[in-house]
């Protein structure tokens, strides 16, 4: 079994729109074409059995809309789990999580740089905190995103701010690509052992240049396989940024490292399953 923690996709009517943008902005390929149909097919394709999705609101007015389309995405495609969406500007923050947690919904994602608001912000940590009590998941872009300029919002500072404020209760948040994307060193030596989830998205194996279609490595193995052990194979999900990460080729780059069988499946499915009470 394979369940990817970490998937993408475009409304239809923008969809190419928003694909020529974004791998234009970060010079990256896509491997699907950012539409749900698109993403449903590709996940199948690639044998996996289930798929997260997470939808980020760079507007506060976009919140409740996107919301609403989590649960219609679910129906329509049974091999889709859709989170749901939250800005930090949204005022109606505690009857919409209300709202979340009554559709049944499994949690939200942050997107911190699209956002302009750091994780650690007064604005954040409010939402957050009803989102725990909440009992809901809470998925934050980790890191550096290549495709916006400086500054981080999600650095290593904000994700121990965070974790320090909330303690055990941070054990439902969800620090994607590998903790903090391109600060892996300082991951391994402050954030791996804390009692936190990461996902591995957009980390292993390489991506290609959309400018001169040249591969590009991204996390080195060595460094994965240490960030792991340290951190604890019970608290990592697989997961591959799709568009931006292919499901074949991400799924074959992970066979080939030196985990146990029960160390892969754990990362592969069980943690997720256990995660998302599935």
């Amino acid at each position: 079994m394979v369940i990817d923690f970490h998937n993408h996709f475009y409304p239809d009517k923008i969809a190419q729109k928003a694909i020529d943008k974004l791998s234009t902005d970060a010079d990256i390929i896509a491997y699907t074409d950012g539409t749900l149909q698109g993403l449903s097919d590709d996940i199948k394709n690639a044998g996996y059995d289930l798929g997260v999705v997470l939808p980020v609101a760079t507007a506060p007015k976009q919140v409740e809309g996107i919301n609403t389309r989590a649960i219609q995405v679910q129906e329509q495609f049974p091999n889709l789990i859709s989170f749901a969406a939250m800005h930090p500007d949204y005022e109606n923050y505690k009857d919409e999580i209300f709202r979340i947690k009554e559709l049944g919904l499994k949690g939200i994602k942050f997107h911190p740089d699209y956002q302009e608001t750091f994780f650690d912000d007064d604005k954040m940590l409010r939402i957050l905190d009803e989102a725990f009590k909440n009992d809901l998941i809470v998925v934050v872009h980790a890191g550096i995103d290549i495709g916006l300029p400086n500054p981080v919002h999600t650095g290593i500072e904000q994700i121990l701010n965070v974790l320090d404020i909330f303690k055990d209760r941070a054990q439902k948040l969800v620090l994607a690509h590998t903790g903090g994307w391109g600060l892996w060193d300082e991951v391994y030596e402050k954030i791996a052992g804390r009692n936190v989830y990461m996902d591995i998205s957009f980390s292993l194996g390489t991506t290609i240049k959309k400018s001169n279609g040249k591969i590009q490595k991204l996390i080195e193995d060595d460094m994965l396989m240490k960030i792991v052990k340290k951190h604890g194979v019970d608290k990592i999900l697989y997961g591959t940024d799709s568009p931006w990460g292919d499901h074949k080729m991400m799924l074959d780059k992970f066979m080939t490292l030196p985990f146990t069988k029960e160390e892969q499946d754990k990362i592969l499915y069980q943690n997720a399953k256990k995660l998302l009470r599935i």
